[in-house]
């Protein structure tokens, strides 16, 4: 019974951790898309930025 709650527990916090997972990646890609027009002073990054 305690290995079947175990193995629950750890569904549950691989669950959490591949939702957050996602979350970040489309916050950042978010974050990276609004960039300086926000005004809210992330260091510009990326390749249209090191052309010019």
């Amino acid at each position: 019974m305690s290995s079947l709650l175990l193995l629950t527990v750890l569904a549950l916090v691989g669950v959490l951790a591949l939702v957050a997972l996602v979350v970040l990646v489309v916050w950042m890609l978010r974050r990276s898309q609004a960039g300086p027009a926000t005004g809210y002073g992330a260091p510009p990054s990326g390749p249209e930025h090191v052309r010019s």
